[in-house]
């Protein structure tokens, strides 16, 4: 695992690629200016637009054709792994996901895809490449969830025609626009939905999608606060959060990014809520995979959440953290 961040500060990118530490975890880091009305560069959104969307095309110039898929996400982005920033991908459920894509097919793969001012939306059209120009597609993947992007994707163009494609837009309302319109008007590819909900034949899409943050998901967003209170029904089963069900620890084996909500936090704050994260969801996990070796539950004869409520129901809250 190597990692790529942008920041907005030539001293400090070069400060922190010489720092050993950050050698010995295989981080590099790039410079990219803030937004600015006055130097022309505003997009219509925030500072950090312009540099969130040109992050995965600059991480290609420094890596090159080395590897095989990109976790992109925003600074508060969580993929659930031993990693910081504020994007948690879920490494479980990343190779789960992955193990059923080609990453030398051109993909950009979420399924939370803002359509209008709604994320995640059944609605928004999903595509694998441009079916014809006049075809009207969703332009945003939601980066505060995550999106993985293919080595066969970011094989298409020169990263660099990408970068200045993204330097001359002007009316994004977000880094991600301005990286869906590079996906769409210079690759010509749309986002691949992973179709977990149409595989479980949900009547509610955002149930069963893998890349977590929004209101619509607030059941799986607190599920993700704290996976072990979920299945031990900590929560109490209440309207807003209901008992964990089948799609609950569904989530708990499968979530592959979520977005931490940094905004206006501490660092340090964001950094050890993150941690927490990553300890209560492989807690979660280990006690899932526990329960689908009994074969009480392998048969259909005990939920797995009332198998862990009974094995681990005793559990003191300081075991979980």
């Amino acid at each position: 695992m190597r990692s790529f961040t942008v920041v907005n500060n030539t001293e400090l990118a070069a400060e922190l690629n010489s720092d050993e530490q950050a050698r010995e975890h295989r981080e590099a880091f790039g410079y990219w200016a803030d937004d600015s009305k006055a130097r022309g560069t505003w997009r219509g959104g925030n500072v950090g637009d312009t540099r969130a969307a040109v992050a995965p095309f600059l991480a290609h110039e420094h890596f090159g054709d080395t590897y095989k898929w990109m976790l992109y996400g925003d600074d508060d982005t969580l993929f659930y792994m031993t990693g910081d920033d504020d994007t948690l991908f879920y490494m479980t459920g990343v190779l789960k996901l992955l193990s059923s894509f080609d990453p030398d097919q051109p993909l950009a793969l979420t399924d939370n895809i803002w359509y209008y001012a709604l994320h995640p939306s059944p609605h928004a059209p999903r595509l694998h490449a441009r079916a014809a120009p006049s075809c009207v597609v969703s332009m945003s993947g939601h980066g505060g969830a995550g999106i993985i992007l293919s080595a066969g994707l970011m094989r298409l163009r020169p990263p660099r025609e990408l970068i200045d494609f993204i330097a001359q837009q002007k009316g994004c309302a977000g880094g991600d626009c301005l990286l869906g319109r590079a996906l769409w008007y210079r690759l010509g590819i749309g986002f691949t939905d992973p179709g977990s909900a149409l595989t479980h034949g949900s009547a509610r899409y955002e149930t069963y999608t893998r890349f977590v943050d929004s209101n619509l998901q607030m059941p799986s967003l607190v599920t993700l606060a704290d996976p072990t209170a979920a299945l031990l029904n900590r929560r109490k089963g209440t309207a807003r959060v209901p008992a964990c069900d089948a799609a609950c620890v569904w989530l708990i084996e499968n979530v592959v990014g979520t977005h931490a909500r940094a905004h206006l936090r501490q660092v340090n704050a964001t950094v050890a809520a993150m941690h927490r994260h990553l300890r209560t969801h492989d807690l979660a996990y280990q006690w899932v995979a526990e329960a689908r070796r009994d074969p009480d539950v392998a048969a259909g004869r005990m939920g797995v959440a009332k198998w862990v409520q009974k094995h681990h129901g005793t559990c003191r809250r300081s075991r979980q953290h």
